[in-house]
């Protein structure tokens, strides 16, 4: 699997914030510029569609793991590598076969899910590190636009 995945049907849904005209000759010059930022409320973890009640069907050594992702997911990154024996011996105190029920319960939850050698895609309506609009251009939706106003025309 060389592709993730979880984007499949992923939608970044983003806001496009113009400057108004006034406000691009004072401050900026003659060209008018515009940037694009996230529309979802986010720190690292998305708060949409639910995720979070799934959270609480997790075992503790599931969810241990998922936080254990969420704080290590390296920025701008769509995968993570879960070295096994480091996280068991480190981190989960467990067997080998108790480990893998551990990640196999965040696979069952399209969490994560393999990708190749240790390494795990990350399902990004979940969680992600980094701006999600450069990460998965391709899965970008505008959902509303917004003008910026000069502030001696308020």
């Amino acid at each position: 699997m060389t592709r993730n995945p979880f984007i499949d049907n992923l939608i970044v849904p983003y806001i496009k914030v113009y400057y108004e005209q006034a406000h691009w000759e004072m401050t900026i010059g003659k060209k008018p510029i515009s940037f694009e930022v996230e529309e979802e409320e986010y720190t690292r973890v998305y708060r949409n569609k639910g995720n979070f009640s799934i959270l609480f069907k997790f075992s503790a050594g599931a969810l241990k793991l998922y936080l254990w992702i969420v704080d290590n997911l390296p920025t701008n990154s769509q995968s993570i590598k879960l070295d096994e024996k480091k996280l068991i011996e480190e981190l989960f105190e467990c067997s080998e076969r108790h480990f893998k029920r551990l990640k196999a319960e965040l696979v069952d939850n399209a969490i994560i899910v393999h990708y190749k050698d240790n390494r795990y895609w990350v399902n990004p309506t979940f969680f992600a590190s980094g701006d999600r609009l450069k990460i998965y251009p391709e899965c970008k939706k505008l959902v509303h636009t917004m003008t910026i106003k000069n502030k001696e025309d308020e």
